[in-house]
């Protein structure tokens, strides 16, 4: 390695190599991942205050699994027994669903 040339070669190498893995991890991630639409049941809503503002979380429910605690924005109204529409996304090394907050109803 006492050759810049080879040296600066191989950084251009192994730096082309690490972005195509990206790039191609990224399109199996948005290819096989497909996302869907869940209805949940709210069963707790917190509103809390700290220091940098307010936060809310709604606890819901899916299907008689465990509940699921939510962070949504602080303006959200939703109400204890309403159903609240989640997206949710399989995670990519896990078999875990991630779940978002869409809408309340």
């Amino acid at each position: 390695m006492n050759n810049p040339k080879v040296f600066v070669l191989l950084l251009a190498v192994t730096s082309l190599l690490l972005f195509g893995l990206l790039k191609y991890q990224e399109s199996i991630r948005l290819d096989s991942h497909a996302t869907g639409i869940v209805s949940a049941l709210i069963s707790d809503n917190t509103l809390t205050q700290s220091i940098d503002g307010h936060r809310r979380f709604l606890t819901v429910t899916i299907n008689n699994q465990p509940p699921i605690v939510l962070t949504v924005p602080p303006t959200t109204q939703c109400n204890v027994g309403d159903t609240v529409q989640l997206s949710s996304t399989k995670t990519l090394f896990s078999s875990q669903t991630q779940y978002k907050f869409v809408s309340c109803q």
